[in-house]
């Protein structure tokens, strides 16, 4: 069970960062089109 706390708590985290690249994207939509798949959603976010 105690795994899948783990589990939720990273689910969690990802989503945390999946919703700050979907903001992101929003900026740089406004800017210019962008690819989804190059975008990276792991720490490189905060770049």
């Amino acid at each position: 069970r105690s795994i899948c706390r783990k589990h939720q708590e990273v689910s969690r985290e990802d989503m945390e960062n999946f919703i700050i690249a979907c903001k992101l994207q929003v900026k740089e939509r406004k800017k210019g089109p962008l690819n989804l798949k190059q975008l990276p959603v792991n720490e490189d976010v905060s770049q």
